[in-house]
């Protein structure tokens, strides 16, 4: 059971990081959707399972998702990344109670 709430918890987090993240990068998006972004959540996590090629199969799917699904460019793409990296990390040192 814990594993399904976590697997739950990980895709909702992970879609609201995708879906938030996107609209920061290009707000007008109209493939930005949180069920899109939820559903990619899950392929993004999958693609992060493989054992030897993990980060850089779920890069190349990132990228490919940005880019064909999204209609982003490069360096869109790239802030994509970096807006969830930031909120990620930002959200972690709130919550940890290191940014006083």
């Amino acid at each position: 059971m814990a594993i399904v709430v976590g697997l739950v918890a990980r895709l909702l987090v992970g879609g609201l990081l995708l879906w938030a993240s996107i609209k920061v990068v290009d707000r007008h998006n109209t493939q930005n959707t949180f069920a899109a972004a939820v559903g990619w959540a899950f392929m993004l996590a999958l693609a992060g399972l493989m054992p030897l090629f993990g980060g850089v199969l779920g890069l190349v799917v990132f990228f490919m998702v940005c880019s064909r699904y999204y209609d982003l460019g490069i360096l869109q793409s790239l802030g994509v990344l970096l807006v969830q990296i930031g909120i990620s990390v930002g959200l972690a040192l709130l919550l940890a109670g290191g940014a006083r």
